[in-house]
């Protein structure tokens, strides 16, 4: 989760995922290191905050948006990861401002995307394993 070829190598087209680190940052993935996920109808520029072993967040500036800024504002994604035997969990927070008559629409994808995110990250973690 803290290697930005997680997110970039896999991106479905049209959709694109870039990271950009200053001259003072020593790892693509660290702590101010810019980041924005693009593509029709999405427009998450934000920047790497808090960064441990079990806790990553990406604090999204004012201006992002999903489908419209009047319907989703994201403003803050959160992973969190522990360990249980030869297993890791993760669980993940997308906190948004989202408009009230879109909110059950909203909800319903969030569900279906970030199960398929889950389903497709075990993947990504076999296929590097192997």
């Amino acid at each position: 989760m803290n290697d930005p070829k997680t997110f970039i190598d896999n991106q479905t087209w049209p959709f694109r995922v870039e990271f950009l680190r200053n001259e003072n940052q020593k790892h693509d993935f660290d702590k101010g290191v810019l980041n924005t996920h693009h593509g029709p109808m999405l427009s998450l520029a934000g920047e790497i905050g808090e960064l441990t072993p079990h806790y990553r967040d990406l604090q999204y500036y004012y201006g992002s948006y999903v489908f419209s800024f009047r319907l989703v504002r994201p403003f803050r994604l959160e992973f969190w990861t522990e360990d249980r035997g030869d297993k890791r969990i993760l669980k993940m927070q997308l906190s948004s401002y989202v408009a009230p008559s879109f909110y059950k629409i909203w909800n319903w994808g969030q569900n279906i995307f970030w199960n398929r995110f889950g389903k497709w990250m075990n993947k990504n973690i076999k296929k590097r394993n192997s």
